[in-house]
């Protein structure tokens, strides 16, 4: 099992507003304007190879105004299309998650563990669909994720541990 990370106190809503690969994909690519996604799918599943996906990242770089909603649900049906073919999953839900470490270090400053812990889900069985490196990775699921665990202490930091003292002096 190969778990990965998601702190909700980032935007104080719970993971499983988000989970719609349609409601998350249309955010990202049209109204934030990232090629992210189709980038990645194309590096991932299509070698770079791949017109549409090229296409609508050409297309996002571009845009003078939010486009119709029948052309992002279309767009975001070809990716995720795209995606079944060459990975056999049919993406049905979506989480940003990435290392603990780096939940703690971008998501997490100042949140309170007790009120919203990081949680851990169980990636063996995901596809990625965007790599934004140490900030995180957009990961798509046939079936609905559920947290693995939960992680509600908050490490100490700055201070290593004895073993490390004591390799160190």
């Amino acid at each position: 099992m190969e778990i990965k990370y998601r702190c909700d106190g980032y935007n104080g809503q719970s993971y499983r507003k988000y989970m719609s690969p349609y409601k998350c994909m249309a955010s990202e690519m049209f109204e934030q304007e990232n090629t992210d996604i189709p980038d990645t799918v194309n590096s991932l599943y299509c070698d770079g190879e791949d017109e549409f996906l090229e296409g609508l990242c050409e297309f996002i770089k571009n845009m003078d105004e939010e486009p119709s909603d029948e052309f992002v649900n279309t767009a975001i049906g070809k990716i995720l299309e795209i995606v079944k073919e060459k990975t056999g999953k049919d993406v049905k839900f979506v989480l940003w998650l990435a290392d603990e470490d780096s939940v703690r270090s971008y998501y997490a400053d100042g949140v309170d563990f007790e009120e919203y812990p990081i949680m851990g889900f169980d990636i063996t069985d995901a596809v990625v669909l965007s790599d934004l490196d140490v900030e995180g990775r957009l990961y798509g699921f046939e079936t609905e994720p559920e947290p693995v665990e939960e992680i509600t202490e908050k490490k100490l930091s700055n201070i290593p541990d004895f073993s490390t003292y004591m390799r160190i002096h």
